[in-house]
């Protein structure tokens, strides 16, 4: 989703390039034409929509700059979980099983072990208590 975004903004910092290009073509066709107090006029009623496209585009880039630093976070932390669940993957794959089904018995066997341990271990230790 968020690549669409980008290639969605990066679209729209183009088309402002675009229009900034336009202007300047049909400037400098009338000053190749002869036409040079026409292209200043142009030039000078032209700067205010210029201005606009100017900080129109700058906006847009800002937005396509937001949205790739968040794809980069993005791809960061699925690195980051990709390698956290590197050691259930792998014993997947052992076991011909999926890393879901592997973190659900590893789960399992630990709490089989551990709360008999604590229910002993609580017992021995109110029993030493006791005496």
């Amino acid at each position: 989703m968020i690549d669409a975004q980008i290639a969605e903004q990066a679209k729209r910092v183009a088309g402002a390039e675009t229009q900034e290009r336009e202007i300047s073509d049909v400037i400098a066709k009338m000053t190749t034409l002869g036409q040079t107090k026409t292209a200043l006029a142009t030039l000078a009623k032209q700067q205010a929509r210029r201005e606009e496209i100017a900080k129109a585009r700058q906006a847009e880039a800002d937005k396509l700059v937001a949205l790739k630093n968040q794809r980069a976070h993005v791809q960061t932390e699925g690195k980051q979980v990709f390698a956290d669940t590197g050691s259930a993957r792998f014993l997947a794959i052992q076991l011909g099983t999926d890393a879901e089904t592997v973190i659900r018995w590893l789960v399992m066997c630990l709490v089989l072990l551990i709360d008999p341990t604590a229910v002993v271990l609580t017992i021995a230790a109110t029993m030493r208590h006791r005496e």
